[in-house]
């Protein structure tokens, strides 16, 4: 990824964000269908909300909700200014700035 000076927090985030996005379906691109669904063992579930219990079926249906997911994030992002940073948002009920919440989902990895 080329750096490039800014001072601005959302461009940061969202350059972060596309970039992310791109490694993962570069990842994605190189694997084969079947690499693609196979779940952790139950040691290594996360067993967060509903995810592994109704997996996509093809790739296909795979990359659609990938987009539909990304879609959300950019979504959510791109509308904001730098005033909107401190506003306050609920993930799981607990109160986050903006920029406390993108930081949440930027250590995650996407």
């Amino acid at each position: 990824m080329a750096h490039h000076f800014t001072t601005s927090y959302l461009e940061d985030s969202l350059e972060l964000f596309r970039y992310y996005k791109k490694l993962a379906e570069g990842a994605m691109a190189q694997a084969g269908d079947a690499q693609l669904f196979v779940a952790p063992g139950p040691e290594a579930d996360r067993c967060r909300d509903t995810e592994f219990e109704d997996p996509s079926a093809t790739r296909a249906a795979l990359m659609e909700l990938w987009e539909v997911g990304w879609s959300c994030v950019f979504g959510a992002l791109e509308p904001l200014a730098e005033v909107d940073l401190g506003c306050s948002v609920a993930i799981r009920g607990e109160p986050h700035s903006v920029m406390q919440a993108a930081n949440r989902k930027n250590s995650t990895g996407a």
